[in-house]
């Protein structure tokens, strides 16, 4: 018999590497570390006040202008802000060579919700 876990694609285990709200607390801890406001801020990386209020609330989902503002401000490239972390399973698994189907299974269920408590806490940042 069928069930939910033999339709699911089992993909290596990756996230972003940061999420908007990471992306919102990077700009805001370094904005205000540097003692700019808002206006200042749009007036030396471009936008306006409300473009920065929003990414700092991460009120908005993230496009290229966005993410470009924010690389210049925080000194990365749209590649690194957009980049993936990857879990090497095959390093970390002492059951990587498992032969039994059920075990194999089980432990591919323990990564999906491993990968899903990661990026849980990472869009829990405040």
């Amino acid at each position: 018999m069928a069930n939910i876990w033999d339709s699911i694609q089992f993909n290596p285990s990756e996230r972003p590497k940061y999420t908007r709200f990471e992306l919102a607390k990077l700009v805001r801890d370094k904005r205000t570390s540097l003692g700019l406001t808002h206006s200042e801020l749009s007036s030396q990386f471009g936008g306006n006040e409300n473009l920065w209020e929003s990414i700092e609330a991460a009120s908005r989902a993230f496009n290229v202008r966005i993410y470009t503002a924010i690389g210049a401000f925080l000194g990365m490239s749209t590649k690194e802000l957009t980049s993936k972390d990857v879990d090497n399973i095959e390093a970390i698994s002492f059951r990587a060579n498992e032969t039994n189907e059920e075990i194999n299974k089980a432990i591919q269920i323990a990564n999906l919700i491993f990968d899903e408590m990661v990026m849980q806490e990472k869009i829990s940042v405040n």
